[in-house]
């Protein structure tokens, strides 16, 4: 018997999901709850940096990450903070040892001595403490900054995610697609086509949270809020 054009979808309240998207999780992707305790590190090491030399750092940073050949995570981004907690010890002191024969170490430690300071569970800890000098304020004006989803700062940091997947070659994109313009975004929010491409980017980062690409079984989230709240009363 023939299959009536709905039979293999899935009924959801008042919707039908294909099979290809039932796939995928359903729920919604907090910004707020779940984007921003994933990429602060990458403002702050943007905001420290600036754009250009900060995306390159990032970029760099991420590809000398050492994994074993058995490793979960090879398809993982790197630039995701979670991700950082599905490295075995051997891993991290492989990594460790690495970003410092290229350099990569001490400034690591220079631009995020405040975050792991305020932060001594992030994932990141591991790294160690460098001297930090910086008043809380200068955190939060970084937070809130992110808290905006359309951002020069935000953009820019979920910008380096996708920089770094074109780089390593897991991101491709039609020619007619606004990502295949994507250097463009240095300009954003000036141009029209800086916005369009700003818009692909928050789109593509957001399906990463869907399709497995980050540590999905991470209290760090949860952690990075319950700890923010703690620091000061604050105004969200």
């Amino acid at each position: 018997m023939k299959k009536g054009p709905l039979e293999d979808h899935k009924r959801i309240k008042k919707n039908f999901v294909t099979p290809f998207n039932d796939n995928f999780s359903l729920k919604p992707v907090s910004y707020e709850k779940e984007t921003v305790p994933q990429i602060i590190w990458l403002a702050i090491i943007l905001e420290d940096l600036g754009d250009r030399i900060g995306s390159e750092f990032l970029n760099e940073m991420a590809k000398s990450v050492i994994i074993g050949p058995e490793s979960k995570i090879e398809m993982h981004t790197m630039l995701f903070l979670s991700n950082y907690e599905l490295l075995t010890p051997k891993e991290k002191s492989r990594t460790l040892e690495n970003w410092t024969n290229k350099g990569i170490l001490t400034q690591l430690q220079k631009s995020l001595s405040q975050f792991t300071s305020l932060y001594p569970m992030s994932p990141i800890a591991f790294i160690g403490n460098g001297s930090n000098s910086k008043d809380l304020g200068y955190y939060k004006s970084i937070l809130n900054k992110l808290l905006d989803r359309l951002s020069r700062l935000t953009t820019m940091s979920l910008a380096s995610i996708l920089y770094n997947q074109f780089d390593i070659g897991r991101l491709k994109v039609n020619s007619d697609m606004p990502l295949a313009k994507f250097p463009e975004v240095q300009h954003y929010p000036n141009t029209e086509i800086s916005k369009r491409i700003a818009s692909s980017i928050r789109a593509s980062v957001k399906t990463y949270h869907k399709i497995g690409l980050l540590n999905e079984n991470s209290e760090w989230s949860k952690q990075f809020w319950n700890q923010s709240y703690k620091l000061e009363p604050w105004k969200m």
